[in-house]
């Protein structure tokens, strides 16, 4: 029988886990190397930092060594050694991400533009993006490659022909560079090292536990299946799913099977791959017996439990959704209890009432509260209006490196010389904190004052450093002006230098991408150079400095795989560059005392797996946010990817919905927060939201039906803003 272990979804998930492990183990007795012997592998690397804190509460304080807990996307070749997977060192190493990057980005610059191609690098990089992309999912999914040819039939649009021919040229062209490169391929080379893993626990079952936990509830790949079913196998092996919504009739759950927006579709797809049921699983240790109410249901709060249980109504298949006409208003009123909607107006107005609510939730000793949310912009608004009430709390998801102080410079200095040193980019280059051009900051913003009102407030300069040099002469010449004239030619004369060979990018000739990226680099440290220090220590400096130094360092040898390219077009090409890698976000707390606050966090989706919290501030649920649009991509239609054995687009929003139901579920208090308008647009309420009004709503004996409570949060700001 397969070990099969359920921790219903309004349960802390991570508390109950590190209890049940402790149980499992025998308790912990009186040697503290007890559950050191255990293996615990889960979805994040967040996820197994929060399980030793759950494990040091479970201890009351006790010294002990903790499992090894790992994250399962973590299984790499880094990873071997401590693993003891001998095979994976047979294997090619992985082909590092921006090389593969650069190399699809050179494939696809050959799709002409009249055929849907690029019509520049930058283009051509985003399109290598979204390649590199379904590469990795065709290779974590187990599909064929050689299947392409048989994918878009005579009755089908010309573009998607022509489009799959010169996909079948990229993918042989690929290859064919790995190989000579000895290299393999990112998605493959991570199937190889879930399936050595699988076999080599297969033949040789570890005598200590190994458990896998919270994965597969927003679904996962074949390999990673294959890897839980011998963990699930193993003499003392678990697995242990993350759900226990309501009672599932064997009809709802086929229902769930064909519905890929369901939360459960992806733990479905886990269970078949398995070859197992629901019936299969079981409680998780410490949760039977004794430890079940009379219904069935695990001990825990009544209203969370029947909260997650509501949740699991409202998101029903359309096949399930029968159940709604069931009217029992006095059986889901408890579900309502902590569980709140806030509809502010825009963006703004729904930032400032969750950083309200927040803030009141600490006013609880020892609460913890959070914002979880895909919108890193809503995100960065929270964490902006928490400072007005004296509390620090970074958006943990981190910013693009683009985003970042230093790469904002990066990317002033490329657009600033690109626009022949206009007055706008050019001020908000030689503005920024970074820039000194070797000179004392003081002095530097000084002589950038003087030139910003006397030479740039007027007619525009004539292109490029001279015109700009010439309309300083113009303004300055007068001999009374003298010190002045000075002080800005003084400026000027260290921009010159600092540049040297990066002052203009002409349409031509063609430059190497190397060469480049090479000059920007030595212009913007000798730019950010002060008197006293060098430009790379400044620019590199603090927890974002290293993330964007090791990404600048991968960027040489990756555009050396890019044919030559006019200089007009680099700007473009290292903004896109810059979109990917992340970097900590720290801005907020920069420059300020303390750090942040320890029971304040703003999460994305992925970061708030298996996390609790006392309140929980869903933000953004609108459509196209949370959940996200649905897209296939440029490089394959929807019957395409059907028939190429990919997911449908739509299973994205079966695991975005996971993340909401198991957060709605779980926080005792949960506040699902929109704005009505976003940029200026009206939104949609997230579908979910809809669907939970409309059942509400039905719930009545004659009279009115149950509704949400409205969060008073939208009062706080309006009394917080505009006082009496």
């Amino acid at each position: 029988m397969l070990g099969l272990y359920n921790i219903p979804a309004h349960l802390p998930f991570l508390d109950t886990l590190a209890q049940g492990v402790i149980e499992e183990m025998g308790g912990l007795g009186d040697d503290p190397a007890t559950l050191a012997r255990v293996t615990i592998l889960l979805p994040t690397r967040r996820a197994a930092m929060a399980l030793r804190e759950a494990f040091l509460r479970a201890a009351g304080g006790r010294t002990l060594l903790l499992p090894a807990m790992r994250a399962l996307t973590g299984l790499s070749v880094e990873d071997a050694d401590e693993l003891a997977l001998p095979g994976l060192l047979d294997l090619p190493p992985a082909v590092d991400a921006p090389r593969r990057q650069a190399v699809l980005t050179a494939l696809v610059l050959r799709l002409p533009p009249r055929y849907g191609g690029p019509s520049g690098p930058e283009q051509a990089w985003r399109l290598a993006t979204a390649l590199a992309e379904l590469l990795d999912e065709m290779a974590l999914e187990g599909c064929d490659p050689l299947a392409l040819p048989g994918l878009v039939p005579e009755e089908f649009a010309t573009h998607w022909q022509v489009t799959i021919t010169f996909l079948r040229g990229v993918l042989d062209a690929w290859n064919q560079w790995l190989e000579e490169q000895g290299l393999m391929d990112i998605g493959p080379r991570r199937v190889a090292a879930l399936e050595a893993q699988a076999e080599a626990w297969r033949e040789n079952p570890p005598a200590d536990p190994v458990f896998a936990a919270g994965i597969g509830a927003g679904g996962t790949i074949p390999a990673a299946a294959a890897l839980l079913k011998v963990i699930a196998g193993l003499p003392r092996g678990a697995v242990v799913l993350h759900d226990g919504m309501e009672k599932m009739t064997p009809e709802l759950w086929e229902a769930i099977c064909q519905s890929p927006t369901h939360p459960l579709f992806g733990q479905s797809r886990l269970l078949q791959d398995m070859g197992a049921v629901p019936a299969d699983i079981r409680p998780w240790h410490g949760l039977g017996g004794a430890h079940l109410e009379p219904a069935g249901v695990p001990v825990g709060d009544p209203g969370l439990a029947r909260r997650a249980e509501l949740l699991g109504r409202v998101m029903r298949p359309a096949a399930g959704i029968g159940a709604w006409l069931d009217r029992q208003p006095d059986y889901w009123k408890p579900a309502l209890a902590g569980l709140s909607l806030l509809e502010a107006a825009d963006v703004q107005a729904e930032a400032v009432a969750i950083a309200l609510l927040l803030r009141q939730a600490l006013e609880t000793p020892g609460a913890r509260a959070a914002l979880i949310t895909p919108d890193r912009d809503l995100g960065r608004r929270v964490a902006a209006e928490l400072t007005r009430h004296g509390v620090l709390a970074d958006d943990s998801a981190g910013q693009p490196l683009g985003e970042t102080p230093a790469g904002a410079f990066l990317r002033l200095l490329a657009r600033a010389v690109a626009e022949g040193f206009a007055p706008v980019p050019l001020l908000a280059l030689i503005k920024h904190p970074l820039a000194a051009g070797g000179m004392q900051r003081a002095a530097w913003m000084e002589a950038v004052r003087l030139i910003e009102r006397r030479a740039l407030r007027g007619p525009r300069p004539a292109p490029g450093l001279p015109g700009l040099r010439a309309r300083v002469l113009e303004a300055l010449g007068r001999e009374r002006d003298a010190a002045l004239l000075a002080s800005a030619l003084g400026l000027l004369d260290a921009l010159e230098a600092a540049l040297a060979d990066f002052s203009e990018l002409p349409d031509s000739p063609a430059r190497p991408p190397a060469d480049l990226l090479d000059a920007h680099l030595i212009a913007a440290e000798a730019l950010a150079s002060t008197d006293t220090r060098p430009g790379g220590l400044r620019l590199y400096a603090g927890e974002e400095g290293e993330p964007l130094a090791v990404h600048l360092a991968s960027l040489p040898p990756a555009f050396r795989e890019l044919a030559p390219m006019s200089p007009a077009s680099w700007p473009a090409l290292f903004d896109v560059a810059l979109e990917g890698p992340l970097a900590p976000s720290i801005r907020i707390s920069r420059g300020r005392e303390g750090g942040r606050h320890p029971r304040v966090a703003i999460l994305g989706l992925l970061e708030a797996r298996l996390q609790h919290f006392d309140l929980a501030v869903l933000g953004a649920l609108e459509e196209g946010v949370w959940p996200q649009a649905t897209d296939p991509g440029p490089w394959m239609s929807r019957p395409m990817r059907a028939d190429f054995g990919l997911p449908a687009p739509e299973a994205r929003i079966g695991r975005v919905a996971a993340d909401f139901l198991l957060a709605a579920a779980s926080a005792p208090q949960a506040v699902l927060a929109r704005a009505r308008k976003r940029a200026g647009s009206p939104t949609v309420p997230s579908r979910w939201l809809t669907r939970m009004e409309t059942f509400l709503a039905g719930q009545h004996d004659g009279g009115p039906g149950l509704a949400l409570d409205a969060s008073p949060a939208l009062g706080w700001a309006a009394a917080l803003d505009v006082p009496a």
